[in-house]
């Protein structure tokens, strides 16, 4: 029931990217571009603001990992 864990096994240098950077790969590049640009405009755009407006545009996506990314404390971070 739980082979498919196997998969999921980190290699030497951990995960290399977090879950917020996997989802913006994912995007399309117009929604990438506004993604990036509002992570990176932290004067005019709150953690809780984005969360909240990735949560109502039906993406899934935890507010540590939203916060974690603008700080620079994940994994992509970590494995720059």
């Amino acid at each position: 029931m739980l082979e498919h864990l196997r998969n999921q096994k980190r290699g030497n240098y951990g995960p290399g990217q977090c879950k917020l950077q996997r989802l913006i790969d994912s995007l399309e590049p117009a929604d990438k571009q506004i993604l990036e640009e509002c992570l990176a405009d932290q004067d005019n755009y709150s953690t809780n603001g984005i969360f909240r407006g990735l949560k109502q545009a039906g993406i899934q996506i935890g507010y540590l990992s939203v916060q974690r990314h603008r700080e620079n404390v994940c994994a992509c971070d970590q494995n720059a």
